[in-house]
């Protein structure tokens, strides 16, 4: 496996928190318009009321959000199925908090009490690299 591999999963999390935000933020606007709903609104353009309009955006992305969901949890377990094969205790462990736990190279250091770069090249040493 290599680095941008084992990368995709944060990549994809960081995806999914951002769904998740515009989510709550359509859902809001939502309620908002909900109590407004007794007000005129001109649409020219469709016949359905904003109200419609947002649910159905929220709708969609909440789709959108379940199917991302369920591919980063495909990638968890791809990640995790490696980390078993991993015989290192020190570079699974390494791995486990940068590509799991989604810590930054620099708090894998601190958290394990390495100098700032040593456990990325650890692991790029176990990857070949």
């Amino acid at each position: 496996m290599t680095l941008k591999e084992l990368s995709k999963y944060h990549d994809l999390k960081i995806e999914l928190d951002d769904l998740s935000q515009r989510i709550n933020e359509l859902e809001l606007t939502l309620v908002k318009a909900t109590k407004y709903s007794d007000m005129k609104v001109d649409r020219t353009f469709n016949n359905s009321s904003p109200t419609e309009d947002v649910a159905f955006k929220i709708n969609k992305l909440k789709e959108t959000y379940n199917n991302k969901q369920i591919h980063l949890l495909g990638e968890l377990q791809i990640i995790e199925n490696y980390l078993e094969t991993i015989t290192d205790s020190e570079v699974r462990t390494i791995m486990r908090k940068r590509f799991i736990d989604l810590l930054t190279w620099e708090q894998v250091a601190e958290q394990l009490h390495y100098s700032n770069p040593v456990p990325y090249y650890k692991v790029r040493k176990y990857l070949g690299k």
